[in-house]
């Protein structure tokens, strides 16, 4: 058996890594001849840098859609900000010596690692106690002192997951909205009893936006009961009408009712899809909660 042992040695140094966005990403290549003294190492010896999109096997473009170019040396620095991030790359150095090749193939990611963090407040309460569905919230998103000057160019936007299943979201333009959970859909299941608020606020400087999630924990709705209404005919101001809401359930008693009756049309479809009661001259509430 005959083995041919290689002469040529191609690396870059770091190997493959996840690197920063907004750092200049530095390629320290190295080549060497084993068979001949270190002050002859690149003696005889051509090199070329090469970069290929993972995501689509192309050349790496720019951030303006134009070619990524390198110099003829082993050390190279791509600019910062130049490679578009969230995508992985094959950044390869390729050493030929009259007819032997070798290649070093590092990947390299790169994420915006320096996306501000993203803080939120909501009253107390909704931190300890059960949410209704209607249920209005405060958030309030807390800007950065560095990122005061650009706040007016933000923008801010909230998704609900029932039970991390994603149902929803909703855009907002202020740093500080009132939402409820039953605001993003009127698809609801008794087993949802959690709801997660992921609210995020995109800098136009920075690709990806910055995030937070706030937990709520959701007060089920009563279950399995009817509306009972006698008599079913009258006439106004005449006839008196009992209304009754029975064998209602709820493990987080006790259960509080409220009667109200719409005068418009389509003001009680507008409400099964926002969860809430329409505060207008269209509904009239019958009793206070009881």
């Amino acid at each position: 058996m005959f083995i041919e042992q290689a002469t040529l040695v191609v690396q870059v140094a770091g190997g493959s890594k996840i690197q920063g966005f907004t750092k200049p990403l530095n390629l320290e290549g190295e080549i060497s001849n084993l068979n001949v003294p270190k002050a002859d190492q690149l003696k005889g010896v051509t090199f070329a840098y090469s970069c290929e999109d993972k995501s689509t096997g192309q050349p790496c473009k720019q951030r303006d859609d134009t070619p990524i170019t390198f110099t003829d040396k082993l050390v190279q620095i791509l600019p910062a900000r130049q490679l578009p991030p969230y995508k992985a790359y094959d950044l390869t150095l390729t050493g030929n010596l009259a007819s032997e090749t070798q290649t070093a193939v590092n990947l390299i990611v790169i994420l915006d690692m320096d996306i501000p963090p993203l803080e939120t407040q909501i009253d107390q309460r909704f931190k300890n106690d059960l949410v209704n569905l209607h249920e209005q919230v405060r958030v309030k998103i807390i800007i950065q002192a560095d990122q005061i000057a650009n706040k007016n160019s933000f923008s801010y936007q909230a998704a609900i997951l029932y039970n991390l299943e994603d149902m929803g979201s909703k855009q907002f333009f202020h740093s500080e909205f009132v939402t409820a959970p039953w605001d993003y859909t009127n698809i609801y299941n008794s087993k949802y009893v959690e709801a997660t608020l992921r609210v995020s606020m995109h800098d136009p400087n920075f690709y990806m936006p910055s995030q937070s999630a706030i937990i709520l924990k959701l007060n089920i709705p009563p279950e399995n009961g009817n509306l009972v209404v006698a008599p079913l005919t009258g006439q106004a101001l005449v006839t008196d009408f009992v209304i009754q809401a029975l064998n209602y359930k709820d493990d987080n008693n006790p259960i509080a009712y409220e009667y109200y009756i719409n005068m418009c049309p389509g003001d009680y479809e507008n409400q099964l899809k926002t969860g809430s009661v329409a505060t207008s001259d269209c509904t009239n509430i019958l009793t206070e909660p009881i």
